[in-house]
């Protein structure tokens, strides 16, 4: 029963404030005193200091503009020596990618402007995307130095002329604009002046030359030595006001540790004991001074500990609830496949080194298909039921039963070897034979196949090592005239049986024997320079001489869970390309994650592993829509810390899912790849190619970047291209290739 906190009483208190007040009242009539006594002579030094200050702060403002002077010429300096620098007026076919990559972030130049762009002889701009509003073309009026306006900004402009250094012939030029306050900064320390106060006259629009830097300025000059006679002054006010003080400084500690201290502690000590989970309701101070808030925060305190102790008890039955859907199969009851993973990695963590038997055993309805098709869904469900109960009832006390999915079960039996396995297999199958399914409306008998496999040397591999061979097994009791339980031996790898299954055993072996597995890359074109931008990573499995698809692979990975080992080789794959050079330096590559292995820490672990070739490359992470719209909020801080380390993210396979612009617009993403159905629209002149290019047109006003899929023909290119698409790919501009 919930226990009632005390009645609410001492309304009429005083408050804290009330005793306060009364005695900072007497101190303030001290103080005025003393402050009226040093108040003259205060304002007669404050003068003169402002004074000298004024003067001071000028001559520094003078020297800082004539440092900011040098320092550009020694930055123009730099920039005629530096290799980089003069390639680019020579060639300046790279130049938008080294202006935005590598000026800047030149170690040795002496000053970091914050835009800057190189001319050619004639004053030409190397680029028609200006930064900063640096001018296009250079004019004689720029050869000064001048000041203008960007917004709230005031910025310092130069223009430089770049020469040659051993024959002094005219390279080119080179423009750059500084931010004023900091740029002064950090050509000089300010001991007078307040450089965050300086305030230039220019108005916006207009250009001033930097020599009337010193007559248009404002600004506040910071304290000086002559700040020093004031602290004389205040240690003489200071010893006139100990006295004075002494006596409130009792009288206030009195106060403070009747009034608040006391209490506060109690309160203190009562909430470390709610944390350590052995604390009673907090009952009233007897004797002292009692203050009205403190009475009222106690009561508030109890009624916070009583309604903590029920939501502590609600949030306990919800926790387990929440776990119990979580790894329960809702149409059987019995234990997902989620559950088995957790069960294995609890099972390693207590096995530690031990070599201890595990043997894992599938179940598999024959011909389920055909009832399921023959009496309906609603029957089937009711098959799967009853087998579940069939196999939950023949396992031992302590055994769990997962369901895969569809019609497969499994169950992992810890320290028991194979034949023990096969002898509660056996116990299974004859349970399930003796259970009458015609009351379900099933007249054909409902039988089923199992498959065994056992291992002792155990990690993370290896349930899916067992999974595989225990799927070997079962095929194999599948079989006509075959044994109805089968266990693992090495000699299924081979047997003709699983000939019907060639792409099954070549993806799994392609995930024990990583060699199988190969990336050909695409190219993704720029649409409107035709250059190539990127290439895009796509999956291949080698089966002697035929390559298996991702349209095969996926589904196999996607239905046995194992989407995050499957990222993690693609991803190995891909590093040992780009540390192999087959990637050309200065174009960049996209790969895919799946959903699953974009909310695991060892897969997004693994991707940023990648960032050391951000340097020379540009990675793009392809998720696809359905799996980033399901799973968001988890992949949301994962894609964060991606997009922090350089990594572009694009959506792959858009309008292949929900298609919902709601979604688009809270996904983390850079590039929105169009689903070659979307971009095969676009050759039309019905209403869906008109939604098509205005839905194009609207993400790209939105800040994203369009990529085109499925290019076919010079027609379909011309149409993204009048679309606004800024990329495309696609077999007609290059179809998929292993690369050096």
């Amino acid at each position: 029963m919930a226990r009632k906190p005390p009645a609410r009483g001492g309304t009429r208190l005083p408050t804290v404030g009330q005793y306060l007040l009364g005695f900072f009242m007497l101190v303030a009539l001290l103080l005025a005193v003393f402050a009226g006594l040093m108040w003259r002579d205060l304002n007669r030094v404050m003068a003169e200091a402002r004074v000298s200050d004024q003067a001071a702060a000028v001559q520094e403002l003078e020297l800082a503009r004539a440092n900011l002077l040098h320092q550009v010429d020694a930055l123009a300096a730099v920039l005629e020596e530096w290799d980089e620098a003069r390639a680019q007026l020579e060639d300046p076919s790279y130049y938008a990618y080294w202006r935005d990559s590598r000026a800047t972030a030149y170690e040795d130049l002496p000053l970091r402007p914050q835009d800057l762009e190189l001319y050619d002889a004639q004053g030409r701009a190397l680029t028609r995307e200006v930064r900063g509003n640096l001018p296009a073309r250079l004019e004689p009026q720029h050869i000064q130095p001048w000041l203008a306006r960007d917004g709230d900004t005031l910025h310092a402009y130069f223009a430089l002329p770049l020469r040659d250094p051993g024959d002094q012939r005219l390279l080119g030029y080179a423009a750059m604009r500084f931010a004023l306050p900091a740029a002064l900064s950090q050509v000089r320390a300010f001991r007078h002046l307040d450089i965050t106060t300086l305030e230039i006259a220019v108005a916006p629009g207009t250009r001033v030359a930097l020599e009337a830097l010193v007559n248009r300025a404002h600004f506040r000059p910071q304290p000086n030595p002559y700040m020093q006679r004031l602290e004389v002054l205040a240690r003489q006010a200071g010893y006139q006001l100990a006295l004075g003080l002494l006596a409130a400084l009792v009288l206030a500690y009195w106060l403070l540790r009747t009034i608040v201290l006391s209490p506060l502690r109690r309160l203190t000590s009562h909430v470390d004991a709610l944390r350590a989970g052995r604390a009673n309701l907090l009952a009233n101070e007897a004797g002292g001074l009692r203050v009205r808030e403190m009475e009222l925060l106690r009561q508030a305190l109890n009624d916070y500990q009583l309604r903590l102790e029920q939501l502590h008890g609600d949030l306990a039955n919800k926790n387990k609830e929440l776990w119990r859907m979580a790894h329960h199969d809702p149409l059987t009851g019995v234990f997902n496949r989620r559950a088995l993973e957790d069960d294995w990695r609890q099972m390693l963590a207590s096995a530690g080194s031990q070599q201890l038997p595990v043997s894992l055993t599938l179940f598999d309805c024959d011909h389920f298909k055909a009832i399921n098709d023959t009496y309906g869904h609603h029957v089937g469900d009711e098959v799967i039921q009853a087998l579940a109960r069939c196999l939950k009832s023949a396992l031992r006390g302590n055994d769990r039963l997962y369901r895969l999915g569809g019609d497969e079960f499994a169950t992992v039996l810890w320290n028991t070897p194979a034949e023990e396995a096969a002898r509660l297999a056996q116990r299974c199958l004859e349970a399930v034979a003796g259970q009458d399914f015609t009351v379900h409306g099933v007249k054909e008998p409902v039988r089923m196949s199992a498959g065994i496999a056992e291992a002792r040397s155990l990690d993370e591999n290896t349930r899916l090592e067992l999974q595989r061979r225990a799927d070997l097994a079962m095929y194999e009791a599948k079989r006509p005239g075959a044994s109805k339980i089968v266990v693992y031996s090495e000699t299924l790898e081979d047997r003709q049986a699983l000939l019907s299954h060639p792409e099954t055993h070549a993806v799994w072996r392609a995930m024990r024997e990583r060699e199988r597995l190969e990336l050909h890359y695409q190219p993704v074109f720029d649409v409107a320079t035709g250059a190539l931008s990127h290439y895009e990573a796509l999956l291949r499995v080698r089966d002697g001489e035929r390559l298996v698809l991702p349209s095969v692979i996926l589904p196999l990975v996607e239905m046995r869970g194992c989407e995050c080992e499957l990222d993690l080789a693609v991803l190995d794959r891909l590093e040992q390309d780009l540390k192999a050079g087959r990637i050309p330096a200065g174009t960049g590559v996209a790969f895919n994650v799946s959903g699953p292995g974009i909310v695991q820490s060892r897969v997004v672990e693994r991707v940023l592993a990648l960032a050391n070739f951000l340097s020379q490359h540009r990675l793009v992470l392809e998720i696809t829509e359905t799996s980033l719209i399901t799973r968001i909020t988890e992949a949301s801080d994962y894609l964060g810390r991606l997009r922090e380390a350089g990594f572009a993210i694009a959506l792959d396979d858009f309008g292949n899912g929900y298609s919902s612009l709601r979604y688009l617009a809270h996904m983390p993403v850079d590039f929105v790849k169009f689903d070659r159905e979307l971009v095969h629209s676009l050759t039309g002149r019905d209403r869906q190619a008109v939604l098509v290019r205005d839905l194009a047109r609207l993400i790209s006003d939105a800040g994203y970047r369009l990529v085109a899929e499925g290019i076919e023909s010079d027609e379909m290119l011309a149409a993204v291209r009048a679309a606004g698409f800024h990329q495309a790919q696609g077999y007609h501009l290059g179809r998929p290739a292993p690369l050096g």
